[in-house]
């Protein structure tokens, strides 16, 4: 199993090929199928061979699982922002952006304003689903 953007290390990787009457026979061997772990998903590739008389080995697969297993990204600026008593607060996500595999900006807003809470520090969390 890979994760995505993880390097797969190629489809020849652990395979051998053997004849009991050929003594080279790697050269006729056949793979078909390609992984792209940019994507997630299951990718099958195929093998395929078959001796200088015609006889063909059983076809073999292999099976290459690509998950997601990228966490979602929040980037702020500025991470912190001063404001005077009575001062319009501009919004919870103004700045925020949010980036998995490409980055998106974030489009849900909410606004408060700065004289319906206490002075000092008000603590905002963002998730990103």
């Amino acid at each position: 199993m890979l994760g995505t953007g993880d390097d797969y290390i190629g489809n020849l990787t652990g395979v051998t090929v053997s004849d009991n009457a050929d003594a080279e026979i790697s050269t006729r061997l056949v793979v078909e199928g390609e992984v792209n772990t940019a994507v997630p998903g299951t990718y099958t590739i195929t093998y395929n061979v078959t001796d200088e008389t015609g006889n063909p080995a059983a076809e073999v697969t292999r099976t290459v699982t690509v998950t997601d297993d990228d966490a979602p990204v929040i980037e702020v600026d500025p991470m912190v922002i001063a404001l005077g008593t009575g001062d319009d607060y501009i919004g919870n996500l103004t700045g925020v952006a949010s980036s998995r595999h490409s980055p998106k900006t974030i489009t849900q807003r909410r606004s408060i304003r700065s004289d319906s809470h206490p002075m000092g520090i008000c603590k905002v969390a963002w998730v990103n689903p």
